[in-house]
């Protein structure tokens, strides 16, 4: 069924009339009466209730209704699309950083869009992985960079590199903590971690579960920076990505990587609240191409 008939159809019920609808469509009202009795032979049922005072919907009618209504304006919304993509991708982006990727991503992601995209706007939100998780559901954000782990991960991610934990130490310890780890040696190391709700307290806490120790947790701290600095008074020790320690690089401090190796996946997590828009796709284009480059890849 071609959509300027759904288009008739629906001028027909909107006006209540068939002569009145001929005349806005500009056709000849017998044109437009076998129109319509071509469209309910082809799906098999009466679809307007004809009478001297004009037309109205009959219940399969009202189907057709709702539905070409929807067609029509999803039709409309492609069509202007198309067209801003052809004269140049435009929007606004909403997109999170959990605080060590903002740290890394935030500059160099704008100078690139500014490059490649002037007319889109960006608005960049950093937080913690669960509100911007909250933020993506509602539809706040278009996009979230974010480190998942494997429970967490969902089919619309986008895997850009795997990133390994580390045990992060003050200064006092730097001389003598090794390049590595053993997960067992942290038993009755006073620590300071993020607070259980946060995905890395949850994988953390289940590789314990697998090594069977239990953790030293002194306080739960949502603050990376916060955090960072009571690791520098060498009261206490954290877990971490080597990422996050670009948020203090004025504190003289150690890691060690944590072995058996306990890693997570950095993705680019689409909202499920709205279709990825073009100045979203393109945001995403620029993302990947910067992550080759800014992070780390294990195999």
């Amino acid at each position: 069924m071609q959509s300027r008939f759904l288009h008739y159809f629906v001028t027909v019920v909107d006006c209540g009339s068939l002569s009145l609808a001929a005349r806005r469509l500009g056709v000849a009202q017998p044109a437009l009466s076998q129109r319509m009795h071509a469209i309910e032979s082809e799906l098999g049922v009466p679809l307007l209730l004809r009478s001297p005072q004009g037309v109205e919907m009959t219940g399969a009618g009202r189907v057709l209704y709702r539905h070409a209504r929807s067609i029509l304006l999803q039709l409309e919304e492609m069509r202007s699309e198309i067209h801003r993509t052809s004269e140049g991708i435009t929007g606004t982006v909403a997109i999170g950083f959990t605080p060590p990727l903002a740290a890394v991503f935030e500059l160099p992601f704008f100078l690139e869009m500014r490059k490649r995209y002037p007319e889109v706007k960006l608005r960049i939100f950093p937080s913690v992985s669960g509100y911007l998780d909250e933020l993506l559901i509602n539809g706040r954000l278009d996009l979230a960079m974010l480190p998942r782990n494997e429970a967490d991960s969902n089919a619309l991610s986008i895997p850009l590199a795997k990133e390994r934990l580390c045990l992060v130490r003050g200064k006092q310890a730097s001389q003598q903590t090794a390049l590595t780890t053993e997960f067992k040696s942290l038993e009755n190391l006073p620590l300071v971690l993020p607070s259980a709700d946060q995905a890395l307290r949850r994988l953390i806490e289940k590789a314990a579960e697998r090594e069977n120790i239990k953790l030293n947790i002194l306080a739960d701290i949502d603050s990376l920076s916060g955090l960072l600095s009571i690791v520098n008074t060498g009261i206490a020790n954290t877990i971490l990505s080597s990422t996050a320690l670009v948020l203090r690089p004025d504190l003289p401090l150690h890691s060690s990587t944590i072995t058996p190796y306990i890693e997570r996946t950095v993705a680019i997590c689409p909202s499920r609240a709205s279709p990825v828009t073009p100045a979203a796709h393109a945001a995403i284009e620029v993302l990947t191409e910067l992550a080759s480059n800014l992070l780390p890849t294990f195999s």
